[in-house]
């Protein structure tokens, strides 16, 4: 049986998903262009960064992952077993391929990250609150990935504004807050 939280975790999904579905083409150019100025500033003081190949109407990380991609720091997440695991991309043409969820994913030729080397990790979400609470897609693979990384990684979700959902998500235990949520 479904708990509470969860029925309205499913509802505030739909909810979100419907909103991002109507964000207009010109408005997403905008905010991937946005997203890529703001994120390489970021970015440059790290390592390595733990980015994802966006799908849908999701906001586009391609440029942003060309940019990571050109600096050596591009670091992208494979679900192995139902866990995320993060390996180094160095050449996007070669090293990614389509997985069974339609995401774009490294290789498992790819050399793993070591995640104690993973200074920033950008994650996605369906909506985003002011207490850095996200809610994803339900299968938890980011909450479980987040609670392995070390302190000091900085996690910062992305989206568009109209992601922002006002008051509070509904939150469970086993969610994990983010260290900033950056929506353009």
């Amino acid at each position: 049986m479904k708990s509470l939280i969860q029925e309205k975790k499913n509802e505030v999904r739909q909810e979100l998903k419907d909103k991002r579905n109507q964000i207009a083409v010109d408005r997403r150019g905008q905010a991937q262009s946005e997203c890529v100025d703001a994120i390489s500033a970021i970015a440059r003081t790290h390592p390595f960064v733990l980015s994802y190949s966006s799908i849908g109407d999701e906001l586009s990380t391609k440029g942003l992952n060309h940019f990571l991609e050109e600096e050596g720091k591009l670091v992208l997440p494979r679900v192995v077993d139902g866990e995320i695991k993060a390996y180094h991309v160095k050449d996007s043409a070669h090293e990614l391929e389509l997985s069974n969820f339609g995401i774009l994913e490294p290789k498992l030729s790819c050399e793993e990250a070591d995640l104690a080397k993973i200074g920033l990790v950008l994650v996605p979400g369906l909506g985003f609150d002011s207490g850095k609470h996200r809610i994803g897609y339900g299968k938890g693979h980011y909450d479980r990935f987040l609670s392995r990384m070390h302190d000091e990684a900085i996690t910062i979700g992305i989206g568009f504004r109209e992601q922002y959902f006002p008051g509070n998500l509904p939150v469970e235990e086993t969610d994990k807050s983010l260290t900033a949520v950056l929506l353009f």
